[in-house]
């Protein structure tokens, strides 16, 4: 499965930006996931793509941004972490070709996680 790399944050907002879906998306996904209590995880999952939207939020909050190259950073544990410090979110979002959307600054990040 590969260490993937995700932001910190709890900004709901942020989170809908970052995945590149509509504002509410969050909203919408948090209610599915209280209305539909299915233990088949095929009929969940057929339920949840009614609204494209709702997948594409629950499969960025689940992967992040995708597995993670670490290039020349170095780390304690390549395995699992968390970092908070902002000249290491940039490199290591730059060694990943992340790009962040307009009016989303590293510092609204919180910090990245990886594992």
């Amino acid at each position: 499965m590969g260490v993937r790399l995700y932001p910190r944050t709890q900004n709901t907002a942020i989170l809908e930006r970052l995945a590149d879906v509509p504002a509410g998306t969050y909203n919408n996904l948090a209610a599915f996931e209280s209305d539909y209590p299915c233990d088949n995880t095929y009929e969940r999952y057929q339920a949840l793509q009614t609204e494209p939207n709702r997948g594409i939020l629950q499969n960025f909050i689940l992967f992040g941004w995708g597995k993670l190259s670490w290039g020349d950073i170095e780390v304690d544990d390549y395995d699992v972490g968390r970092s908070e410090d902002l000249d290491f979110v940039k490199a290591i979002l730059a060694e990943n070709g992340i790009v962040l959307p307009d009016g989303i600054s590293f510092e609204s990040l919180d910090g990245v996680a990886w594992n």
